[in-house]
């Protein structure tokens, strides 16, 4: 009798897990799904982990892709204000009244200090 009853409660079981599965039951839906291309499975799981806890610090990923411009500061040093969508990114010298202006998707910019631009490299 308990042969019987294991025979038929195994399959039962893995048929109602399986239906859990497939409906969402049994697994966490992510508000941070992978951006295409992302190879999931060759990251470090920790890592995953600890930008998801971020990402939903952020508000989520919609509220993330949503948000076209960040300002932050270092230690009262440096303002950093970023354009998400262009990719223009001023940062300025508070101490030294200097200001960057960088493109980081084309790489050009320019610097001022002082509101005199300089425009030798070196």
């Amino acid at each position: 009798m308990k042969r019987r009853y294991l025979l038929l409660t195994l399959p039962l079981c893995s048929l109602l897990f399986s239906l859990c599965s497939s409906n969402g039951f049994a697994q966490k839906k992510s508000k941070n799904p992978p951006a295409d291309g992302f190879n999931l499975a060759g990251s470090d799981a920790k890592a995953v982990a600890i930008a998801d806890e971020v990402m939903d610090a952020l508000g989520g990923r919609k509220a993330w892709d949503n948000t076209r411009v960040i300002r932050w500061n270092f230690f009262g040093n440096r303002r950093l204000t970023w354009d998400k969508w262009t990719g223009d990114v001023r940062v300025e010298g508070l101490r030294d009244n200097s200001v960057a202006l960088v493109n980081i998707n084309t790489g050009k910019g320019r610097f001022f200090k002082n509101g005199t631009e300089y425009t030798q490299p070196d």
